[in-house]
């Protein structure tokens, strides 16, 4: 009788025992910081009830803008600064057994990033194939490089020297070099070609996030060519689609660089055209995780007047000031601009000042930008990319 009231008392015990143990959530309680030499520091996560069994997920951010050298969804964030300056670095925690989360942010001033020195440069010819020859004669330490069609900021290739397949017409190519993940320096050039194969393909589409669905993206697929065109989209985390507007979930949310290959096909005659999202640059410089993606078509709503045809945006690549010039004959029609960074937050915007409108952007950050022409019936005119 006393060794079964033993019993159950130990089991009471044991059960309340798991009950309050259960019942205190796992969390991040602060952030440690141990910096280290030209601009790195390593921010580490400081969790509580750790005993506890969990499925931890950390989603790290920091602002300004800094690379993240290791891996995503760690307890940890290795930083790489390239200014001088403060930052905040924040983490989300969310334990997936217990539906728990928790937040912490903290303040780093970093004094010892290191001093980057280098010179874009490049030369180019077409063989008899019509395959443009790229020659680099970039000048810097540990270069790496971005070369972009700047019509619409498609990344072509990051090779030293590239061989492309252009597709007829005047192409303007822009060499971005980098140093420690840093952007250096720029050079543009405009490149014609001129073959009569009677094939053209255009690979393009515009990622942008969901504002009310943190993870989730939309793409427009506005990609063009002759004859019949198929399509091979690559999500970056090796599965693919040949659908023209494809839904893709994410196994596991992170951080991922999307292409798509368009090919056209007349006949026999057949060309192909690569497009990787070039947003996906500032969304990995700001930690920002992919879940799903779904692909859509074109607004067809969007169009352009006559006064918008020929409507000029530069310098471009920008720097302090970026000019719009809408040209004679807007009349008295009242227009808007906004600029929308590359996960689809609006950084500037403004009325335009006659046919020449002159817009501050000192305040932007590096990366990739869309500006969106609005007239007076609060209708989409026309949109333009840009880079900083």
């Amino acid at each position: 009788m006393k060794t079964t009231l033993y019993k159950q008392l130990f089991i009471l015990a044991i059960s309340f025992y798991s009950y309050t143990g259960f019942a205190q959530c796992p969390g991040v309680s602060g952030l440690s910081v141990t910096q280290g030499t030209n601009g790195t520091a390593v921010v580490q996560a400081i969790v509580t009830n750790s005993t506890i069994p969990a499925q931890p997920h950390f989603y790290w951010s920091v602002s300004p803008s800094a690379t993240q050298t290791n891996a995503g969804g760690m307890n940890y964030a290795s930083y790489q600064f390239y200014a001088n300056g403060t930052y905040t670095v924040c983490v989300s925690f969310m334990d997936s057994l217990s539906s728990c989360s928790s937040s912490s942010c903290t303040v780093i001033s970093v004094t010892n990033t290191p001093t980057l020195t280098c010179n874009a440069a490049f030369t180019f010819y077409n063989d008899s194939s019509c395959a443009t020859h790229f020659v680099n004669s970039s000048v810097g330490s540990g270069l790496t490089y971005q070369w972009y069609d700047m019509s619409n900021f498609s990344l072509l290739s990051t090779q030293q020297n590239p061989v492309l397949m252009l597709g007829n017409g005047t192409h303007l190519i822009g060499l971005y070099t980098s140093a420690s993940g840093q952007f250096c320096d720029s050079s543009t050039a405009y490149v014609n070609v001129a073959c009569n194969t009677g094939c053209s393909a255009n690979s393009q589409f515009t990622v942008f996030a969901d504002s009310s669905n943190a993870g989730s993206y939309f793409a427009y697929n506005t990609s063009s060519g002759t004859g019949t065109l198929t399509y091979l989209w690559n999500f970056g985390d090796g599965t693919n689609s040949t659908q023209a507007y494809p839904f893709h979930h994410y196994v596991v949310p992170g951080q991922y660089i999307i292409c798509l290959t368009v090919t056209a096909t007349t006949g026999s005659v057949s060309c192909t055209d690569t497009y990787c999202d070039s947003s996906a640059v500032h969304r990995m410089s700001s930690a920002f995780f992919m879940s799903d993606l779904t692909v859509m078509s074109a607004p067809t709503a969007l169009h352009e007047n006559d006064v918008l045809k020929n409507l000029k945006a530069y310098p471009n690549p920008v720097e302090n000031e970026l000019i719009l010039e809408t040209g004679e004959g807007q009349g008295n029609e009242a227009l808007t601009y906004a600029i929308t960074d590359a996960l689809g937050k609006i950084v500037l915007k403004g009325n335009f000042n006659g046919s020449k409108t002159i817009i501050n952007t000192s305040s932007l950050e590096r990366g990739f930008y869309v500006v969106s022409i609005t007239g007076s019936q609060q209708k989409a005119l026309k949109t333009i990319r840009i880079v900083k």
